[in-house]
């Protein structure tokens, strides 16, 4: 082991020292709770699928019912960040979803199902916006990339976990029990929340109200429109893959290996799917764990020898982990599948932690919150929020969610190209951030 790398752990340990490392053990904590309960809904997609007799685009369209208003709501959530202290917003947004995921489990039909995943879209928008902009406040530039990822791996941890949760409890006692039971944690959070302070001791914390031109100053920054395209085609690939990831291995392995129609899954006990989800779980979890920290170690490293090398490191994931994913398209022993999976994800990851950075990067602090809100719209409505019912509509008239998982790969493909693209302009508008 190099001198370099023997120092690696106690970097990772030391940015979770002092009040910026609470900080962001509380940020990350309230991320993975709300991780949980947004994919809690997706690995109950064979239960609800059961339940309320759904085809694949109805399954597809829960996932944009939240998105969709997730992504609306993030703009003058925003602005709000702006204009109030950022911690009272959060804890707000915290209660409102936690009690939207409790009330899931009331749902007596799918349009009541499909109402409750909005409501939690409504109190989300308040939380990556300003969550993201304390972290800013609190870590210096060149540690933003470790910082965000530990924050993120909050999100991926909270997604494994909520998989976990949705399909044991779904699988054992109920679909509705274990809405309940994801939804209840959030509301101690928010009193964590709402006492966190707007940053770091000793410093000068300004909320500053953007005007119309510190908006429109963003549509001009080259990196965010490479960033916010090449987002949108990669959040596609991952957001859609995941909302049916639990069908998919369902489908795949829980007969037979084959695609099963509407009233064979209909005939299948829930305690298949509880046992299918462990080792979906466990691969999500792993390849989190390990590819997070990963993704965002390397960016912060290849950001300090190139100004590109954070958009390098996200375009090298993709580039990677879609090859992986190809072949597990073939795979018919499930354990090899899971293990294949486990790596890809690994890959598929890196990205977490490095693109926040760049969105910070290339904007004043001022900007901060704004940008992140625009690429939360950008990426969900032109990605995640739009390929689950695709990837629907597709499996519906292929009668093969098998094939249905090509389309997200090929469009994750171009997506990492693109990143790569917007990382000609990083080094001159990191410049211009830092004249203005």
């Amino acid at each position: 082991m190099t001198g370099a790398e023997s120092h690696l752990p106690r970097i990772r340990l030391a940015i979770l020292r002092g009040p910026a490392g609470r900080v962001l053990i509380i940020l990350s904590l309230i991320n993975f709770i709300n991780y949980v309960d947004r994919f809690v809904a997706t690995s109950l997609f064979p239960l609800l699928k059961k339940e309320f007799v759904l085809s694949d685009f109805e399954l597809g369209l829960l996932v944009p019912a939240f998105l969709v208003i997730h992504a609306v709501f993030s703009i003058p959530a925003a602005l709000l960040a702006n204009r109030w202290l950022k911690s009272r917003l959060i804890a707000i947004g915290i209660a409102i979803w936690s009690t939207a995921t409790a009330l899931s489990a009331l749902a007596e039909n799918y349009t009541q199902l499909f109402i409750f995943r909005a409501l939690i879209g409504v109190g989300e928008a308040t939380y990556a916006p300003a969550a993201t902009a304390l972290i800013s406040a609190y870590f210096i530039q060149r540690d933003r990339a470790k910082a965000m990822g530990i924050f993120n791996l909050g999100l991926l941890v909270g997604g494994a976990v909520g998989m976990f949760a949705g399909t044991q409890i779904g699988g054992y006692v109920g679909w509705r029990e274990a809405f309940l039971v994801v939804g209840v944690p959030g509301f101690v959070l928010a009193v964590f929340a709402w006492r966190l302070k707007e940053g770091p001791p000793g410093a000068e914390v300004q909320n500053v109200p953007l005007r119309r031109a510190d908006i429109a100053d963003l549509f001009r920054i080259r990196t965010l429109r490479y960033v916010f395209v090449g987002g949108m085609l990669i959040t596609f690939c991952v957001g859609g893959i995941v909302a049916f990831f639990t069908e998919y291995v369902f489908v795949r392995f829980g007969a037979d290996g084959a695609q099963m129609t509407l009233e064979e899954i209909r005939k299948l006990p829930p305690e298949v799917l509880a046992k299918l989800g462990v080792p979906a779980a466990i691969a999500a979890l792993i390849g989190s764990v390990v590819g997070v920290p990963t993704g965002a170690a390397l960016g912060d490293r290849w950001f300090a020898r190139n100004p590109a090398g954070r958009l390098n490191v996200i375009a090298a994931g993709f580039l990677i982990g879609i090859p992986l994913a190809v072949i597990g398209q073939f795979i018919e022993i499930q354990w090899l599948f899971f293990c294949v999976f486990t790596i890809g994800i690994s890959f598929f990851v890196w990205y977490m932690g490095p693109i926040f950075a760049v969105l910070h990067d290339v904007v004043r602090p001022n900007q901060r919150a704004m940008v992140i809100a625009l690429f939360i719209f950008a990426i969900h409505m032109g990605g995640d929020a739009i390929s689950p019912p695709i990837i629907g509509l597709v499996s519906d008239a292929t009668r093969s969610l098998r094939t249905a998982f090509w389309v997200p790969l090929g469009v994750g493909l171009i997506g990492a190209f693109i990143i790569y693209l917007g990382g000609r302009h990083v080094a001159a508008d990191m410049k211009r951030a830092a004249a203005s």
